[in-house]
């Protein structure tokens, strides 16, 4: 398949404002903590997850807008809210209005999101779809970066003018009313789509979910952090946040390159990667520890959230990808919104109290995820087995084991790779004959079939 390069342009604007619409404030957060000092710093990161409660309903909504509009009309009244409750808090003097127009920002947000991966899914497929995916990840992260670098020093100045960085979203308006192609709206009923929608795709959802509570600890907590513990300065957070965004930017722009090295252990690469981080904050105490941990836990989530979409799409296809997309929005930002209460109530648990907590919390958890993850996957490769039988016309036997049965031919040779030795099942004079068998665990692996003599 051939790039269409101004299309390309088109949706990879998008992504700008998207994922990290919540997060590019996050620099400012430490001097918006200080402008209003009677306000608790629950309240205060809410400023970054209140969006997110909002994205969630008006990413369904979205999909529902698209099959009676088409994607580009409901892309460009998205980007008119999102451009209003970005920029309209310049003017906010209380936390409350400031929390009603990051509100307004959400549903904007929520509008576009399932929009920005449904038009990647429709219009790119195999190799080229997974490299457009990884680049959105990566233009996601752009934006990250440019917040990073202009949201730091204008927050220094007044808190109020780092909410100028939602001007972007009006040059991606612009472009997206030139280079993105008009639509006809989608006549499937959302309701049969629903029906063919794949239930291993939920399991991905849950997945986008988790994956969010932990990733948006850093963006949430890392400049309150470094102004408990007394570490850098002002503008360090700024550094930081630099560091957090360009690591996701790379590990965007080489995600095919990984996932042709990892194949199907992608996913459980950018969780080490994470709880990496997160080991490296939870013992950092001086600004560069605390630089390598974010980078590292940034170039996890550039690895895993367009992997996980990749999951989804390669899944379904149609309205019922639409839908699947729809949910993974709302699955990612209710993870976003939940990941200071989750952790929260996690440190209560165990009687942490430090925001250091929080850092220590997950490289625990990520860790066992990531040990889980191994143990199962060994052990989805050896199925025990139960019991061999014949079948009723004594033609066939039947294996039965861990995850189900599977019947074999008379004459057909099966090697069964056991954890210690090996061992061959065939049939003999009609009886089941097992060589060396050495433990009840094993692959089954079909071999060519060949007469016995």
């Amino acid at each position: 398949m051939i790039m269409n390069k101004k299309l390309t342009f088109a949706i990879l604007s998008i992504s700008m404002i998207t994922v990290m619409a919540s997060a590019a404030v996050s620099p400012a957060l430490a001097n918006i903590s200080r402008a209003f000092p009677e306000v608790g710093i629950g309240m205060i990161k809410t400023v970054l997850t209140l969006p997110s409660l909002f994205i969630i309903p008006f990413s369904l909504v979205s999909g529902h807008l698209v099959h009676r509009f088409g994607n580009k009309h409901v892309l460009m009244a998205g980007i008119v809210i999102y451009i209003v409750g970005g920029i309209a808090p310049v003017f906010a003097d209380s936390i409350t209005e400031l929390l009603v127009w990051r509100a307004i920002l959400g549903c904007g947000c929520g509008l576009i999101m399932p929009i920005s991966q449904t038009l990647i899914a429709v219009n790119f497929q195999g190799d080229l779809k997974a490299k457009i995916t990884g680049y959105s990840g990566a233009a996601s992260y752009l934006m990250g970066v440019i917040a990073s670098f202009v949201v730091a020093p204008l927050s220094s100045v007044d808190w109020h003018y780092s909410f100028y960085i939602y001007l972007v979203a009006v040059m991606v308006l612009v472009l997206n009313i030139v280079l993105l192609p008009n639509d006809k709206p989608q006549k499937t009923e959302h309701k049969a789509a629903s029906k063919t929608f794949p239930r291993y795709v939920w399991w991905i959802i849950l997945g986008m979910l988790l994956v969010n509570v932990a990733f948006y600890a850093v963006p949430a907590n890392v400049a309150l952090f470094m102004k408990e513990q007394g570490i850098g300065h002002a503008q360090s957070a700024g550094v930081v946040i630099s560091a957090f965004m360009i690591a996701g930017f790379v590990s965007g722009l080489i995600l095919s390159v990984l996932r042709r090295w990892f194949r199907t252990y992608t996913v459980m690469l950018g969780v080490a990667i994470m709880a990496l981080g997160y080991v490296i904050l939870s013992s950092a105490y001086a600004l560069m520890p605390v630089v390598a941990g974010s980078a590292l836990v940034g170039f996890s989530f550039g690895v895993l959230f367009p992997s996980l979409l990749i999951l989804i799409t390669n899944k379904c296809s149609g309205a019922a990808c639409i839908l699947a997309l729809s949910f993974s929005s709302c699955a990612q930002f209710l993870g976003q919104f939940l990941s200071p209460y989750v952790l929260q109530g996690a440190k209560d648990l165990v009687g942490l109290r430090s925001l250091r907590g929080d850092f220590t919390i997950l490289a625990v958890a990520l860790g066992v995820a990531v040990f889980v993850y191994l143990v199962v996957k060994l052990l989805l490769s050896y199925h025990p087995i139960h019991r061999l039988s014949f079948t009723s016309n004594r033609n066939r036997f039947r294996i039965t084991y861990w995850l189900g049965e599977m019947d074999a031919d008379s004459g057909d040779i099966y090697h069964l790779n056991f954890f210690l030795g090996k061992a061959q099942l065939f049939k003999l004079s009609r009886q089941v004959v097992v060589i060396k068998s050495s433990t009840a665990r094993c692959r089954i692996c079909q071999k060519d079939a060949f007469s016995l003599k």
